[in-house]
Parts: C-alpha cells; structure tokens; sequence
C-alpha cells in the first residue's frame, strides 16, 4: 500500500501546479487547461482559380494575432506564441506576396497566451488574363436609348441592349456571347473616355441575356449617376451589394471585378476595393456597360476590354 501511496503522489504532481489547479503538456510547453486557442485564418479570395498577381488576404477572428504562412508546401510555426519561427509574419489580414504560380497557402495564426491555431490551408490555379479582349472607341448613350457600339478590332459576338434601368439611372450594356464561358470569369475595363461628367463605366460578369440577372461594378463618384463606386447586383432593381464610393472615380481608371465560386472581387487600379459573396446568379457573360442620370445628355465611352474564364 505505501508504494502505490507513493506512485499516486507522483503522478498528481505532473498534472497539478503549485497552485492546485491543472496543467497540461503540449509538446515541450505546459500550459494551462483555461488558455485560449487562436482562431484558424480564413482567406480571401477563397480557394480556386485566381488571376496571377493577386494576393490572398489572410484573416483570424482572434484579435491581434500574428499570421505566420508559407507559400511552399510546409507547415508554418511559431515556437514562441507571438512570433513565427518557420513562414512570413504578416499582422492579421495582411495579404500574401503576390501568386503567380498554382500553390497551397497554408497559415496559422499565433498570439502570446494563446495556443497556436490550427493550420488552415487554401490551395489556388492560375486562369487566363486575357481570354478575349476588344477595343471601343464610341458607346453612345442617349437617356436609355439602345447602345450604338464600334469595336476598333473588329470583334463579333457582341449582344446589347438598354438597360440599368433603375429610378436613378439609364444605359447601357453590352455582354460577349462569342466563346466558351464558365461560371469563374472576370471582366476589366480600361475607361479612357468619358465625355459626359454624369456617365459611368461598368464591368460585368455573369449577366444574363435578358440583361436583367447579373454583377456589376460601376465606376462613378456618387453625384454623378446616382450608383457611385460599387458593386451591383440585377440591373432592374440595382441592389447594392459592396460600396466603395469612398474612392472616388475618375477617367483612365482600370476596373475590374471577377468571381470564382461565390466569391466577388472588385478592383480599381490594380488595388483591391473589397471581395463579397453572393450567391443569387450562377450563371452569364461578362461584359461592360455605361450609364447616365435621367436627365444626363448623351455620353461617349472610350476604352479596352479584357475578360475570360477563370
């Protein structure tokens, strides 16, 4: 009896502290059983197909934590809870180095007296950048009028119609049925003209042929048609999904908005504005458009289209 007395003590002292209350071993560290565990990072834009040059932002809900992540195949970590011993440091929903090859992202995140998160991994391809492409020097617009588009390259396949037919704004769009489209696919607009100050430009993608269901980004400050910079959804209703008026918008901007999945991007620029998920339409072309105020003159649209299948 006084040996197993003796065994029993010994083994309560590897689960008990000093001050009474339990401990556990995690690999060589002790730690105690109440200590919180990071949340696992989540990425953004999801996993799948995304242009090269993107970045992948990289977010934990545990406030201050630190992203550790690799780009390599390996599995990051952080030794000392706060710090990263193996991957990049980044400050949590910082982004990636820009991805211009298919890999795995893989991400922790770590914080002093937390427990390290769990990995959490996304794995991306690279799509075509410049599926098809086409240049426009005139897109009249005349208070909803039918569009009046001339394509500099010569390029068939074009379908348009009058549309953004909202209480605030008319216009017109313009969807390319030529080729083989997939539900990931993106749309970008270099607009290098617009004539009349209370115009837009906008890019699209799955709009349907009904020019009806749809996404678009439109390129605007809020004064002018009435939609400002952001991200609509269904040309009848224009339900805004993403506001991003906040940027401002000017002529010779680059606009761009993709989706892979449920997950829309939108860009100015090259600079990120914001991703979003909906799920309302799985289907359509991408496309550009243009829209005035009701009582805007008729506007001109100048620009170059690049748009494909991620």
């Amino acid at each position: 009896m006084k040996r197993l007395t003796v065994i029993f003590a010994t083994l309560l002292l590897l689960v008990m502290g000093s001050q009474g209350q339990f401990l556990s071993v995690v690999g060589s560290k002790t730690v105690s059983a109440g200590t919180p565990t990071a949340a696992t990072p989540t990425f953004s834009p999801a996993a799948g197909g995304i242009t090269s040059g993107t970045t992948i932002a990289i977010t934990s809900a545990t406030l201050g934590a630190t992203i550790c992540y690799t780009l390599d195949g390996s599995t990051p970590t952080a030794t000392t809870p706060g710090t990263c011993s193996h991957g990049t440091s980044i400050s949590n929903g910082g982004s990636t180095s820009a991805i211009t090859s298919a890999l795995t992202v893989e991400a922790i995140a770590t914080k002093a007296s937390y427990i390290n998160s769990s990995v959490g991994s996304a794995a991306y391809t690279i799509g075509s950048t410049s599926n098809y492409s086409d240049n426009f020097t005139t897109c009249n617009v005349t208070n909803g009028i039918n569009t009046n588009w001339t394509s500099t390259t010569g390029v068939s396949g074009w379908n348009c119609s009058g549309g953004l037919v909202g209480a605030q704004v008319v216009g017109s769009l313009a969807y390319y049925s030529a080729g083989t489209w997939t539900a990931n696919q993106y749309s970008q607009l270099t607009c290098t003209a617009l004539v009349d100050s209370t115009q837009d430009c906008v890019v699209m993608v799955r709009m349907s042929s009904s020019f009806t269901g749809g996404y678009f980004l439109s390129d605007d400050d809020p004064d002018q048609a009435g939609m400002g910079i952001g991200l609509y959804r269904n040309v009848v209703t224009l339900t805004q999904i993403a506001n991003y008026s906040s940027y401002g918008g000017s002529n010779g901007d680059v606009i761009y908005v993709q989706i892979v999945g449920t997950t829309l991007t939108s860009k100015l620029n090259g600079s990120t504005l914001g991703t979003v998920t909906d799920s309302t339409y799985a289907t359509g072309y991408a496309g550009i458009g243009a829209a005035i105020t009701d009582s805007g003159s008729a506007g001109t649209l100048e620009g170059t289209w690049l748009g494909g299948t991620l």
